[in-house]
């Protein structure tokens, strides 16, 4: 039957998971929805980035009004898309399955990153405006397959069929 206590913990953390969803709210009920936000708000400022690069050349730059504001609206839009994606693994994958799910997630994190160099050299040879353009696809891209997730967070069957 395992270890002593099993039970016991194994019924907290039903309860707990319960308690965390109902806090959630309806986030909680739809991350998927918050991925997909997170996308169209990046694509959203990433376009007006470039449309500022690319037409009006570097005087709006210069304000560091216009910088902080683009800033912090795609720090909200990427804290949306750390917690909708390790949340939605988590939900997603049973407990044998999660540890492999989550280190595959983190490996196409890191390699994306790691691969940001390459946008380094774009904007050396073709600018500043191409590269929040094609941020801003790969944006709307994120939205579009997001979109496409299957909804888990809803579902409380796992720990039902625990009980």
């Amino acid at each position: 039957q395992g270890c002593p206590g099993q039970n016991s913990f194994q019924g907290d953390a039903r309860y707990s998971n319960r308690i965390g969803r109902h806090r959630l709210g309806a986030a909680g009920a739809g991350l998927r929805r918050v991925l997909a936000l997170s996308g169209a708000i990046a694509a959203v400022v990433f376009a007006a980035a470039a449309e500022v690069a690319l037409f009006d050349g570097a005087s709006a730059w210069q304000s560091s009004y216009v910088l902080s504001v683009l800033l912090f609206v795609l720090m909200l839009a990427y804290q949306g898309v750390r917690l909708g994606r390790a949340t939605h693994i988590v939900d997603m994958a049973d407990a044998s399955k999660r540890g492999a799910y989550t280190a595959i997630s983190n490996t196409a994190v890191g390699i994306l990153l790691i691969s940001g160099g390459l946008f380094g050299f774009i904007t050396e040879h073709a600018g500043l405006g191409i590269v929040f353009t094609v941020f801003a696809v790969m944006s709307i891209a994120a939205l579009v397959l997001s979109l496409g997730l299957h909804e888990v967070q809803g579902s409380d069957s796992e720990t039902e069929n625990a009980t």
